[in-house]
């Protein structure tokens, strides 16, 4: 998945649906990737950059 915005609510639903990658992830849209990381751990793949 690709998205310039914030993405925390849609995390869950495109866990659900299959989707488990999103490049990149914004931070200038106040994504916390580290939250992210430690709610949906392996679940979600973050691309380090």
């Amino acid at each position: 998945m690709d998205s310039d915005g914030y993405i925390a609510e849609l995390i869950p639903i495109w866990i659900e649906a299959g989707i488990n990658v999103c490049d990149p992830i914004e931070v200038a849209a106040h994504n916390d990737i580290v939250l992210y990381r430690n709610t949906y751990g392996e679940k979600m793949r973050i691309k380090a950059a």
